[in-house]
């Protein structure tokens, strides 16, 4: 049993069933759990569609969106996956009410402390986007892993150079 607050309006909503969850990642007002299997589960506000289930209506309680995902990532009204055949989806603010898929052969994704940026690893170059049009390439290659994000580091809330690339 995975017991998550949502917040606002401050309730607290369970998520039961067979099988383990590996990871939740909490937005802001919105959760998503995935489980062993792939299954991921979301629930809380939804005015961006972030939940991914094609509304946006928020949800009380957990509802699996998607099947067949390896990592998630929850941010601010937006919610990515990483599916086991390396595709990138997202849903929510910039993407829609349903997952969109963004790109492909990626092997990590990573995120911000405070979640207001993403990146995706694509054969060693690391992608940032904040819609399903404009992930881009960044300059930075030959990268194996991102190991530290730290955020704060420039005037605009967020440097590259506070990259810890690997």
């Amino acid at each position: 049993t995975l017991w998550l607050m949502l917040q606002p309006p401050h309730q607290t909503t369970t998520l039961t069933g067979t099988g383990d969850f590996s990871k939740v990642s909490a937005g802001s007002g919105h959760s998503l759990a995935l489980k062993t299997d792939g299954r991921l589960f979301a629930a809380g506000l939804n005015g961006s569609g972030q939940l991914g289930d094609g509304s946006v209506i928020t949800s009380t309680s957990f509802k699996q969106v998607l099947t067949g995902v390896q990592d998630i990532l929850a941010g601010t009204s937006v919610s990515l996956a990483l599916k086991t055949d390396g595709s990138l989806w997202a849903a929510g603010s910039g993407y829609g009410s349903t997952w969109t898929q963004i790109l492909t052969g990626v092997s990590s994704i990573h995120t911000t402390g405070d979640k207001s940026t993403f990146w995706a690893i694509v054969s060693g170059t690391a992608y940032t986007g904040t819609s399903s049009s404009n992930w881009a390439a960044t300059t930075y290659t030959g990268i194996k892993q991102i190991t530290n994000v730290t955020t704060g580091a420039s005037s605009g809330g967020f440097s590259y150079d506070s990259i810890t690339l690997m």
